[in-house]
This record gives C-alpha cells, sequence and structure tokens, in this order.
C-alpha cells in the first residue's frame, strides 16, 4: 500500500486475484470485496477466460518474471500506457504458487520520448536544409561574382547587358532564399 504503482497477487493456476493494494482499488474504483477471488482476465480485460497472449500464462511455462507493456484506453477513450512488472512466487518445491503485479502508468514518458523523437526529427532537418544551403549558398557566390564581372565587361547598351541582369536579379532571389533557409 506504500508505493504509487497498482499492485496484485494472484494464485497461480486459477488467476484468482487475492489481493491488491489501495492504488488499485481507486484506479479501479472498486473496493476489495468486488475485487478478491475474481480472476485478472475477467476483472481486468473483460474475458471469460485467459487472454490469447496471456504474460501470466508465459511465466507459469518458465516461472521467471516478465517486464512488458500494456497499452490500454480509459473509459473516456484516452490512451494510457503501463509498464507491468510480473513476477512468480515460488513454494519450498520451486513451484509457482501465486503471481504479483505490478502495473506502473507511463503514459507521461511516453508523451515525453515522442516530443524527443519529433524534435530530434526537425533538427535532423535543420541540418540536413543548413548543409544544402551552405553548399548552394557557394554556388550562388560563384555565379554572382561571375555574373558581377561580366556585367562590368559588357557594355551596357548590349542587347546581352539585359541578359546577365536578369542572372543578378535571379541569383540575388536564390540568395534570400537560403538565408531564409538558413534562418529555418
Amino acid at each position: 500500500n506504500s508505493i504509487s504503482d497498482v499492485v496484485y497477487v494472484a494464485e497461480a493456476h486459477t488467476f484468482k486475484i487475492i489481493r491488491v493494494n489501495s492504488v488499485f482499488l481507486r484506479a479501479y474504483k472498486t473496493t476489495e470485496e468486488e475485487i478478491i477471488g475474481k480472476t485478472c482476465h475477467e476483472l481486468i480485460h473483460n474475458l471469460p477466460k485467459p487472454c490469447p497472449d496471456c504474460n501470466a500464462m508465459k511465466m507459469l511455462k518458465d516461472g521467471k518474471p516478465l517486464i512488458y507493456e500494456k497499452t490500454i484506453r480509459s473509459k473516456k477513450g484516452k490512451l494510457n500506457y503501463l509498464e507491468v512488472s510480473a513476477s512468480p512466487v515460488k513454494d519450498e518445491k520451486g513451484e509457482v504458487t501465486h503471481l504479483v503485479f505490478v502495473s506502473r502508468n507511463i503514459t507521461e514518458r511516453k508523451r515525453l520520448e515522442e516530443q524527443l523523437r519529433h524534435s530530434q526529427k526537425f533538427e535532423s532537418i535543420g541540418l540536413l536544409s543548413g548543409g544544402i544551403a551552405h553548399d548552394f549558398n557557394n554556388i550562388l557566390t560563384a555565379i554572382i561574382g561571375y555574373a558581377n564581372l561580366l556585367q562590368m565587361k559588357i557594355d551596357k547598351e548590349s542587347p546581352l547587358s539585359r541578359y546577365v541582369q536578369q542572372i543578378i536579379t535571379s541569383s540575388d532571389r536564390a540568395a534570400e532564399l537560403v538565408k531564409n533557409l538558413l534562418a529555418y
């Protein structure tokens, strides 16, 4: 009762719940009288028999503790993520007699992990666009430089002067675009 995680103990072969902590009772909005004697599959999963991929069954077979994640949907439709630690309790012969389940809500941790992945994606995009923009800026510098040299060499009255001016104007617009990419 002193930990903040949901805890319950079930009989090994019947899966009947024999003990729950106060956090369990608050989480499920119930009383011990309504819980004790019910099976975990009917109470927690609303199933008449054990789940097809039942972790309790796996634990009974190999007698080893398990840690797994489970996703559940609240009555309001919100997804919650749980980290469940399941441990077998053995008798003096080494036979599994009871199963102890401890569930911790890790929804907030999952949300923060997703935010981190999202920000890492943006960081990668930023690095990529920055690298491309830098390389493109180097190319533009050469284009603008040579266009300015051409403009100095060509007579202003020449029909080619108009083309050179167009190259410079377009290059300046491209340089502004690169500047915006680098700012991003």
